[in-house]
């Protein structure tokens, strides 16, 4: 029993020893890797969320749009600013019911069309307390088959 005795006391001294040692390490130092062993990665940026870089729906709703300028109230202000679209569409061939007598009818025969869709707002300020706005829409094709 005695020797048994020696023996747990002697792990109890390497344990209390061994916990010394880690208690008197930094938290924040790792140890330092075995021989051959490849040492760790940093740890990764912090998310957008933590840095500000998220996302933010005004990236999504923002209209593009330019403001109107603010009206001098000494005099007439006038400013133009407008929207253009191009658009493409295909379009399939559907089969129509053929006019009796007249060839060719039994297709439109068009595959694809451009158009474009322009809207006009013009706006003139007369000081602080008027303005005069409209605004117009010009739409039509510039290519089709």
């Amino acid at each position: 029993m005695r020797r048994t005795a020696k023996i747990h006391a002697l792990l109890l001294a390497l344990s209390l020893t061994a916990a010394r040692e880690l208690a008197a390490q930094p938290a924040s130092t790792a140890p330092a890797p075995a021989e051959g062993e490849r040492p760790l990665p940093p740890p990764p940026p912090p998310s957008d969320e933590v840095a500000g870089t998220g996302f933010e729906p005004r990236f999504v709703l923002d209209t593009g749009r330019i403001p109107f300028r603010q009206p001098d109230p000494q005099r007439v202000g006038y400013d133009a600013h407008g929207e253009l679209q191009l658009r493409l569409t295909v379009l399939s061939d559907l089969p129509l019911a053929p006019v009796p007598g007249v060839p060719g009818t039994s297709t439109l025969g068009q595959e694809f069309r451009a158009e474009y869709w322009l809207r006009a707002t013009p706006r003139v300020t007369f000081g602080e307390k008027l303005a005069v706005i409209g605004q117009i829409d010009l739409r039509g094709f510039f290519a089709a088959e």
